[in-house]
């Protein structure tokens, strides 16, 4: 058959022509498959950076509101002048009214500003709260808005955090969140030392009042922030809570 073929010009050039088509159909089929791959792979990179745009652009709007931004400032600095949220300062211009003030409420930065008080916060979240009587510490002004304020943090890991985390996005693009939570793992004091009394209150409180699918998600951010941070401890390390998830346990990727 080759022969016949060898000896027949048109044939050898059907042949050819037959061979150069297979050849385009195939180098055809591989440029567009390696499209195909490309356009999904810049779809998938452009829905990975819309969802982390949409999850920064979000906790950046959420650490905007006054309260929340106020316990971010306390877990932070945990002392020096802070702005009182508008819902509060009703409180204050009653209290601020009726001298003498009490000595928590100075110094004054000015108008509308409180000077932050570390222990007073903590003491605000006690589980147990004192006696019901008119002097009961949690009736304060500033111990009324440290409480309120942390169930407004509260309450966002529980309803906001949750919701995105159901979007797929990874905890690293959790942006400054993991931050703060670490600090509510691991508080500082004023000394910037460990403050195991507010670490055991601020537990409490959280599992207490909310759950602990909510301690949960501010456990997993403080092992974001400690793998992406050198030298920061690792909550994994530090507590002992048969049920609380490791980063290992959940198969996160960071």
């Amino acid at each position: 058959m080759w022969e016949s073929i060898s000896n027949d010009p048109g044939a050898i050039a059907t042949l050819f022509a037959a061979s150069l088509t297979a050849l385009v159909a195939i180098g055809s089929l591989r440029f567009a498959y390696v499209q195909i791959l490309t356009t999904r792979e810049k779809h998938d990179e452009d829905r990975i950076w819309k969802k982390s745009e949409f999850v920064r652009t979000l906790l950046s709007d959420t650490f905007k509101d006054p309260q929340i931004n106020l316990i971010a400032r306390v877990l932070d600095w945990r002392e020096g002048p802070a702005r009182i949220p508008e819902y509060f300062q009703p409180l204050y211009d009653e209290m601020r009214q009726s001298e003498p003030s009490p000595p928590w409420d100075y110094p004054r930065a000015g108008k509308g500003f409180f000077e932050i008080d570390w222990q007073r916060f903590v003491d605000a979240l006690q589980v147990e709260r004192p006696e019901r009587g008119s002097d009961a510490k949690w009736r304060n002004a500033d111990q009324i808005m440290y409480r309120s304020c942390f169930d407004s943090f509260c309450a966002f890991i529980q309803n906001v955090a949750e919701d995105i985390r159901g979007f797929g996005v990874r905890p690293s693009e959790y942006a400054d969140l993991s931050f703060y939570c670490h600090r509510v793992i691991f508080p500082l004091n004023t000394d910037r030392q460990p403050d195991e009394n507010a670490q055991r209150i601020l537990r409490e409180y959280i599992t207490c009042y909310y759950n602990i699918r909510t301690y949960n998600v501010i456990l997993t951010q403080a092992q974001v922030y400690a793998l992406q941070h050198d030298g920061e401890e690792m909550p994994s390390e530090k507590f002992d809570c048969p049920g609380y998830p490791t980063a290992k346990s959940l198969g996160l990727k960071f």
